[in-house]
């Protein structure tokens, strides 16, 4: 008998493995993990499993199977047709352990996926091939990727012609699962065992598993296992992403999490006193992972702490409306309850905050995880590796591609720049808040509006709109360039899929709510502000503008000094921004917002 098998690694590495030795111990958990989940009163050890050696290559054999129990069809389809067939259902689960004195493998069968499921290693096929492919020579079929920001959390691309992985490498993107078709000197060196004839492509599937795509027999698993042994020595290239996933539990743990409790306790000495320029600030972007739209979309936040007792038991002690006041309540209340000299205290207190959100118009939280999980940050390692912090996962940049990164932010801003005549006021020394820097275009003599903070159905169409005879403006703006220029990309990124979404429908339910919003800035103008006038509007071409002012002492800009702009979270965001915006068909432009004198105000967050 042969078939196509997935092959997983077992997470030998994995804190749920940290007070077992040996690999017989590790199988055993997973057996009694199994046995558990199903719910089974067996008991079975790994002595009582079918096993056997092959060149150094142990293989152990788990069967069980499920009782007998009625289809669903039996009960769904009427007497008649039921009553002289059989219906009972039998199941069998199956994984067949893989030692090879290294690393533990399995392939499984039956319902066995979703019980292993926490133990494996979810890179497995990904971190093989990688060590393998010839950037200019092996083709992709397909591939499946996630965007480390922005508001596409997965994207599907199929070719159906020839594209090499070197075309795929960009910035951001995060493969999950690949088809691809080996070149043939990597078929040949490799997997000649697979080959039916000289100078074959092989066709590999790679994403938490790793599989052949042919019908293999037990042999060739064999050889297989054997093979992966040669490729796990290999050092792996850096062309599937820019970025590197760390998936190590214990490292995250020890390594990369303090680095956020630390900067967030060292934030505590400015709780009770303004900053001013000479302060360094930790710089972030709130955000919940896998929930941006709710989280952005919600109409109020409550902060909930843990309590001592039996159990998970939360109390609140704070909520707020305003998106921007949720780490000043958090990090208040952390005072309150550490000071600002006692970091272990610190640690518990913010390590047990939760953080959600809700609509109105729903009782249940339309987000909720770990206050900490919803940072979005930058850190440098000591081996002075860009490390990000997005949506609760770590990524370290690769150091080869941070000039690759820099040239095409200052390609984007060059190439996309706002004309000159439009939004060019200077930003005032006087004024810290976007908001009133905003508000300076509601006296200004050209066709501008006020939207700022105005949020419909939690999405706030821009700050200041501008309007020519062929033309609208949308215009966000960000105070700074650096990790909250994410945040910037992520508002212009929503604002444009729901525009677009409601010119399609043409219910204008979006457009209408934002025009009697936006009467409480707008309609005691002298400037004209009427629904007809304001939905003519749409009906001209869309631009949307990307508007920051930077922090510097001195007013540099970022097309020509990128290297005195240390975050590469706000240089991917304006590049991610511009690739995503081609989704909805709108144009992006450019502006950095020049200051009145080329120095920064003492500003608190």
């Amino acid at each position: 008998m042969s078939n196509t098998k997935k092959i997983y690694r077992i997470d030998i590495e994995s804190y749920k493995f940290k007070e077992f030795s040996t690999k017989r111990d590790i199988i055993q958990i997973i057996i009694n993990s199994c046995l558990k989940k199903w719910k089974s009163k067996r008991k079975v050890t790994v002595d009582e499993l079918s096993s056997f050696e092959k060149d150094g290559i142990n293989y152990y054999l788990f069967l069980h199977n499920f009782d007998e129990k009625k289809s669903d069809w039996s009960t769904f389809l009427p007497p008649e047709l039921v009553t002289n067939s059989l219906f009972d259902v039998s199941n069998l689960s199956l994984i067949l352990f893989i030692d090879d004195g290294i690393d533990i493998f399995i392939a499984i069968g039956g319902k066995a996926y979703q019980a292993v499921t926490p133990f494996i290693d979810h890179s497995f096929g990904l971190s093989i091939i990688s060590k393998i492919v010839t950037p200019n020579k092996d083709s992709i079929v397909s591939i499946s990727s996630r965007s480390i920001a922005g508001v596409r959390s997965g994207i599907s691309e199929q070719y159906s012609q020839e594209f090499l992985i070197s075309d795929f490498a960009k910035f951001g993107k995060v493969p999950t699962e690949i088809h691809l078709i080996l070149s043939e000197s990597m078929s040949s060196e490799h997997f000649s065992f697979f080959q039916n004839k000289p100078k074959e492509r092989v066709k590999i599937y790679a994403g938490k598993s790793f599989k052949v795509k042919k019908h293999i027999n037990f042999e060739e698993l064999h050889l297989l296992i054997q093979e992966f042994g040669y490729m796990r020595e290999k050092v792996a290239n850096q062309y599937l992403s820019t970025y590197i996933e760390i998936k190590n539990n214990r490292r995250i743990q020890e390594d990369f999490k303090p680095l956020l409790i630390r900067a967030l306790y060292n934030e505590l000495e400015f709780i009770r006193r303004t900053p001013t320029t000479k302060d360094k600030r930790f710089k972030f972007d709130l955000s919940c992972p896998g929930k941006l739209v709710e989280f952005y979309g919600a109409d109020f936040y409550v902060l909930k702490e843990k309590v001592d007792g039996e159990g998970k038991k939360y109390e609140e002690f704070a909520r707020t409306e305003n998106r921007e006041e949720i780490y000043h309540l958090a990090m208040n209340r952390a005072y309150e309850v550490a000071g600002d000299n006692d970091f272990f205290e610190f640690r518990r207190f913010i390590s047990g905050v939760r953080l959600l959100s809700y609509s109105d118009s729903v009782s249940k939280s339309s987000s909720s995880a770990s206050f900490l999980f919803h940072f979005t940050t930058e850190f440098e390692s000591e081996e002075g590796k860009s490390i990000f912090l997005v949506d609760n996962k770590w990524y370290v940049l690769n150091n080869s591609f941070i000039e690759d990164l820099k040239f095409e932010c200052v390609q984007c801003i060059r190439n996309h720049k706002l004309e000159a005549n439009i939004f060019n006021l200077a930003w005032p020394n006087t004024i810290k808040r976007e908001f009133e820097y905003n508000s300076l275009y509601l006296i200004n003599a050209g066709n501008y509006y006020l939207f700022d903070t105005l949020t419909p159905q939690g999405i706030e169409l821009c700050d200041v709109l501008y309007t020519t005879n062929d033309t609208t403006y949308l215009i966000h703006v960000k105070n700074g360039f650096d990790n909250s220029i994410r945040e910037l990309s992520n508002q212009i990124l929503l604002s444009a899929r729901r525009l677009n979404e409601d010119i399609k429908s043409g219910s204008f339910e979006y457009l209408d709510r934002v025009f009697e919003r936006g009467k409480e800035y707008n309609e005691n103008t002298l400037k004209p502000y009427t629904k007809e006038l304001f939905r003519s509007w749409f009906k001209k071409k869309i631009v949307f503008v990307f508007a920051f002012r930077s922090k510097l002492f001195h007013d540099d800009l970022v097309k020509e000094s990128i290297d005195k702009y240390a975050s590469n979270i706000a240089r991917y965001s304006i590049v991610q921004c511009m690739r995503e915006m081609i989704t909805y068909n709108y144009e992006l432009r450019i502006r950095q917002i020049r200051k009145e004198d080329g120095r920064e105000q003492s500003t608190k967050r």
